[in-house]
């Protein structure tokens, strides 16, 4: 396996977001759609969801778990694949109905294309895969892969995801010195259906990426300024300025993100950036990438001490305990997000939906805010019917 290219600590951290979210991106999806499927069912209609995950930028799919090990490990698209089936097969205990799953790899690179399908193939996908398909064919289970640019099928992706009973995550992780441009990533982001996470290669932007490409990421040359700053400064504001154009593509739009760092060096090497249009999802990034710090530091550590031993043939002076013992990261306390909850609503009326929208720039957790409206509620400061959920009326006393 020493071909394989090592998965570095930032590559580990990517994937486990992109696990993570994606397992609460379909739960909230499903767990959402309960009400509408036993009314439908009630009334005789039909009743259909489809869940896709869309990885432009598929890869080979695997990796090598350590420098010092042959172990393989496997990347976005078996993630991918494996959570999406996940979803599927335990939607219906949950939720009550099954939605279908269809998964779409595209890969630009022939000989990475030719690893993915031998991976694939191995995974025990063989009946699954549909080559180079056109898209409306696809059908619930299949996975699609396409040896392609996204730049050539983004309009077929598109079409793909307009239809009306689809939900999408794109993975839009650009692999080496390329981003993508402004006008592919609206097109993708503005639609209500679609969340995404898109990997801002800021190391690239900084030292691979010509003038021209970055000014077709950001859509005009407002990146330049930003660019003539110094360290930490000039990467502040160039992500900043790339969110607030992410942004003015829809002002529902909520968007968080991550800076992720060299494994042997403070210092990042690509912003990860969440986009979604539910509250529920945003509060869940939180949770998410909170954890998502918390790991890194443990990887990080972990990649100094194999790097150290292998270079001295020595125990490195960082125990496991170094990275066992991190701490959790402190927490605001339920009081405060009940204040914080009430002072904005009091003597008003609202959809808990719109009460969680109202703190997708927070950093609070939805559990959290939960455990807040319970407080209220036995406070008496609010009353709401039943157990909450994004269509329940909220009165705030």
């Amino acid at each position: 396996m020493n071909e394989l290219q090592l998965r570095k600590t930032q590559t580990a951290v990517k994937h486990i977001i992109l696990e993570q979210y994606l397992q609460h991106w379909g739960s909230i999806i499903t767990m959402g759609l309960r009400s509408t499927y036993k009314k439908a069912t009630a009334q005789g209609w039909p009743f259909s969801i489809t869940l896709a995950y869309i990885d432009p930028f598929a890869y080979q799919g695997l990796y090598r778990d350590s420098e010092n090990t042959n172990i393989v490990t496997y990347g976005s698209p078996i993630i991918g694949i494996r959570t999406l089936d996940n979803i599927r097969d335990t939607a219906h205990s949950k939720a009550g109905f099954t939605p279908d799953v269809v998964s779409i790899l595209i890969e630009i690179d022939k000989n990475n294309f030719e690893i993915l399908l031998g991976t694939l193939k191995r995974l025990g996908y063989q009946n699954r895969l549909r080559i180079n398909p056109n898209l409306t064919s696809l059908e619930n289970g299949d996975i699609a892969v396409i040896h392609g640019d996204l730049h050539k099928h983004a309009a077929s992706l598109l079409s793909f995801t307009a239809r009306k009973y689809l939900k999408a995550l794109f993975f839009l992780d650009p692999f080496g010195p390329s981003g993508i441009p402004l006008s592919i990533v609206r097109d993708i982001i503005s639609r209500q259906g679609n969340d995404t996470i898109i990997n801002y290669p800021y190391l690239t932007v900084q030292r691979g990426l010509q003038p021209e490409h970055i000014t077709n990421m950001y859509g005009s040359e407002i990146w330049k300024k930003a660019n003539q700053k110094q360290g930490c400064s000039r990467e502040n504001c160039l992500v900043e300025d790339y969110i607030r154009i992410l942004q003015g593509c829809d002002q529902e739009l909520a968007i968080k993100y991550i800076p992720l760092m060299f494994p042997d060096k403070d210092r990042t090497i690509f912003d990860l950036i969440l986009t979604t249009y539910d509250p529920t999802g945003a509060l869940a990034m939180n949770e998410i990438l909170d954890n998502a710090k918390l790991r890194e530091y443990e990887l990080r550590i972990r990649w100094q001490s194999e790097k150290y031993t292998k270079r001295t043939g020595q125990l490195s002076l960082f125990s496991e305990d170094a990275f066992q013992s991190t701490t959790s990261l402190s927490r605001p306390q339920i009081d405060e997000i009940a204040g914080e909850i009430y002072s904005q609503f009091e003597h008003r009326t609202a959809l808990y939906r719109d009460v969680l929208r109202s703190l997708v720039n927070s950093p609070y957790y939805h559990k959290e805010i939960r455990k807040a409206m319970t407080q209220l509620k036995k406070a008496k400061q609010v009353e709401y019917p039943g157990s909450l959920t994004h269509d329940t009326m909220v009165k705030f006393n």
